[in-house]
């Protein structure tokens, strides 16, 4: 009998650190099967969640030593929300692990909780039909279960409910910042080739000022601002945000307002805008505020006027160069 306890130590902590700053994150994941917390009995409860380890750690953490069972799918170490938009969190996979863990010898009742934010996989009249089990869901929040246990399994409506806090916009966005550095200091080398080719000057201070600039703004600013940005569409508040890199590279790399001198920094400019534009872009991924649907229909407008952005910016930066 695999055992969990409700308890994180310090593994937890550094390993969840970890997995926040992008490190070593998409290996950060345990075992699927059958796994007990306390001592369940036949009657306990099953909870069901994905093999990213953060996910189980939150679910048992939440659970707070309740005498349960937890069948953990295997989602490739990808979180709840995530998988089940990819598939791996669903009806397939469900059915082949109560089958592999053998779970109706395990528990007399048929019936499974899952996390609410796993519905867009299951399919709970196969699941039913498969394996004999129901599905029921659970609050959003696994701190609330215990609530949710108490009050005969019913969810209040704040149970049902997702936000997107300041706290959790700045969790997401400390991920975004460490996967955007070598991105960031990989655009700054090519601003130091291109202002040696054309300039005769590397500007090695200047070139990884703006760079950083640039990643500080699209990851944990846009992140800490994002309700207050203008427009629903992502690309559109980076685009509003994004207009904060204008005066930075104005002050360390030259005014850009000065026709025809500002073509260059007016170049880097636009490279840098277009650079923080994706970055928000990226939080689609992480937020409540977007679905599937909205996220393709985005990226299909988006990323063509990204594209021609970013050939304007280098047209810029190669012109003002040559008048340089």
């Amino acid at each position: 009998m695999r055992q969990l306890d409700s308890t994180w130590h310090l593994r937890d902590y550094l390993g969840a650190l970890s997995a926040r700053l992008g490190l070593n994150r998409n290996n950060y994941k345990m075992p699927p099967g059958l796994y007990h917390m306390g001592s369940p009995g036949k009657d306990s409860p099953v909870f069901v969640t994905a093999n990213y380890k953060l996910s189980v750690d939150h679910l048992r953490r939440g659970l707070g030593g309740m005498d349960s069972h937890i069948l953990v799918l295997d989602t490739k170490g990808v979180n709840v929300w995530c998988a089940a938009g990819k598939g791996t969190f669903g009806t397939e996979e469900l059915i082949k692990r109560i089958k592999t863990e053998a779970l109706e010898s395990v528990v007399n009742h048929r019936t499974l909780i899952l996390p609410q934010l796993g519905a867009p996989g299951m399919n709970p009249g196969e699941v039913k039909s498969g394996c004999g089990f129901s599905i029921q869901y659970g609050p959003v929040e696994a701190k609330d279960i215990p609530a949710y246990m108490e009050n005969e399994q019913k969810a209040t409506p704040a149970m049902r409910r997702k936000n997107f806090p300041l706290l959790e916009r700045l969790a997401v966005s400390f991920t975004h910042f460490a996967q955007g550095f070598f991105p960031s200091i990989a655009l700054a080398l090519a601003f130091m080739l291109l202002n040696y080719l054309l300039i005769d000057s590397p500007q090695i201070l200047q070139s990884i000022q703006i760079s950083l600039a640039a990643l500080f703004t699209g990851s944990l600013l846009a992140a800490a601002l994002l309700p207050l940005l203008p427009g629903k569409a992502f690309s559109l508040k980076g685009f509003f945000i994004g207009l904060l890199i204008y005066p930075v590279v104005s002050l360390i790399s030259g005014p850009i307002l000065n026709f025809p001198e500002g073509l260059y920094p007016l170049g880097k400019a636009i490279l840098l805008h277009c650079w923080i534009v994706y970055q928000v872009l990226n939080l689609t991924g992480s937020s409540t505020y977007t679905s599937l649907s909205g996220v393709k229909k985005e990226m299909s407008i988006a990323v063509p006027i990204l594209a021609l952005a970013l050939l304007a910016g280098a047209a810029c930066m190669i012109t003002g160069g040559l008048i340089l």
